[in-house]
C-alpha cells in the first residue's frame, strides 16, 4: 500500500514530512524541522522535500519536479527509473 510522502497540511499550515522507519518507529509521524535539516541533505530532499510549496504525491509528480529542475545547482540531469515488480510499470510512466 503506497502512502503520501507528506500530509494534507490544515489550512494555513505548511506540510509536514513524515517519517516511519519500520521496526523504530511505533508510527508514522512528521518530522521535526531540525531533523529534516540534519537528516534530509540528499538531492529529493534539497530539490524537492525541504522545498515551500505543493509536494509531489506520486513518483510521476515526483519525476517532474526533477525534470523541471535539471539545470539548478545540485539538479539531477540524468535520471533513470527502474521498475521492479510482478506487473513491470507504474501508471503514468512511459516505461
Amino acid at each position: 500500500m503506497s502512502r503520501p510522502l507528506m500530509r494534507a497540511p490544515a489550512a494555513g499550515e505548511a506540510g509536514n514530512i513524515n517519517q516511519l522507519l519500520e521496526g523504530i518507529d511505533p508510527a508514522e509521524r512528521s518530522m521535526t524541522p531540525d531533523e529534516v535539516a540534519r537528516e534530509l541533505n540528499d538531492p529529493l530532499a534539497l530539490l524537492i522535500l525541504r522545498k515551500a510549496g505543493k509536494q509531489p504525491n506520486t513518483l510521476v509528480e515526483m519525476l517532474a519536479v526533477l525534470d523541471a529542475q535539471k539545470a539548478v545547482p545540485g539538479g539531477v540531469p540524468d535520471q533513470k527509473v527502474t521498475v521492479h515488480g510482478p506487473s513491470g510499470s507504474i501508471d503514468g510512466l512511459p516505461i
